[in-house]
């Protein structure tokens, strides 16, 4: 698996045919189904709209995983002093997730490095507007 720039997996989604995007997500090695895959495209083109440069989307992993414990993270991006994990979700519950990111944290907090959590669910509404809620 390599990490990929998030907004050049926004455009490739966008412009290229299935066929060929399929071929730009195996030279990768990414595995999406077809619903993360298009979550992932709205999710990049709302952080770009609302000011992320292109060099701060880029290293990330799409669909990382740990095989010897079947754990997925949708979006993992290591960092020099941080690793940042950002989940989506097309539907579930407050307490599914909460139980997600605790999970995610204990495992995270064996690569040695600070583990900080925010605690926030946003909420996409119609229109791609964002709700804020401390969860």
């Amino acid at each position: 698996m390599r990490s990929m720039n998030l907004k050049s997996y926004g455009d490739v989604f966008h412009n290229l045919d299935q066929a060929r995007f399929k071929k730009y997500l195996e030279y990768f090695g990414v595995k999406v189904k077809p619903q993360e895959g298009q979550d992932i495209f709205e999710f990049v083109k709302k952080i770009v709209v609302n000011g992320l440069r292109s060099d701060q989307l880029d290293e990330f992993f799409i669909g990382y995983e740990i095989p010897q414990i079947s754990k997925e993270f949708d979006l993992l991006r290591f960092g020099n002093n941080f690793n940042l994990d950002i989940e989506l979700k097309n539907i579930s519950t407050t307490e599914k997730i909460t139980k997600q990111l605790i999970q995610n944290k204990y495992y995270l907090r064996a690569l040695g490095k600070p583990v900080k959590s925010i605690h926030t669910l946003y909420r996409l509404k119609k229109y791609l507007y964002w709700t804020r809620t401390t969860i």
